[in-house]
């Protein structure tokens, strides 16, 4: 029951703060609403942790939604006009998800070979739409060694 109450007076607390936000228009925590993804994912990732059955998804759905409300913490402060040179970010952050999912169960092979894979798809896109477009010939030596690195099979 006191888990409920606390729960609860967090959630009248944080909607009074929005509400004050709203009302006043300080514009500080609406830079700061991103925290709600990160408590989200980081809410996820514990569900994978402390579950007997550990299903991937909830780690990697978890761990995603965390980079993203990073990411967008980040654009609130800096300029979201910077997605358009940092789209491939998404790509990466899929890509660690996978690796972060790897090192918990290495036996999955698969997961090393998505987060290197997808890791190096965002570094070359970063290389030909923001270096030089004249690099994009290295996607193929990337997924070349994904494949390496993974053994070539993705089921372990």
């Amino acid at each position: 029951m006191k888990n409920n109450i606390k729960a609860g007076l967090f959630f009248i607390a944080v909607g009074a703060a929005f509400a004050a936000e709203t009302l006043f228009e300080a514009g500080v925590l609406y830079r700061l609403r991103p925290l709600i993804l990160i408590i989200l994912g980081s809410g996820l990732i514990k569900i994978f942790l402390i579950r007997k059955k550990r299903d991937a998804v909830f780690f990697g759905a978890g761990s995603y939604i965390v980079q993203f409300g990073l990411l967008s913490l980040w654009l609130n402060f800096r300029s979201w006009g910077m997605l358009h040179e940092a789209w491939p970010l998404f790509i990466g952050m899929a890509g660690v998800s996978f690796l972060l999912l790897y090192i918990l169960k290495p036996s999955q092979r698969l997961f090393l070979f998505n987060g290197l894979f997808l890791l190096s798809v965002c570094a070359v896109f970063f290389l030909v739409f923001l270096v030089d477009s004249t690099w994009w010939w290295s996607i193929f030596i990337f997924i070349g060694l994904s494949i390496i690195a993974t053994g070539g099979r993705g089921d372990g």
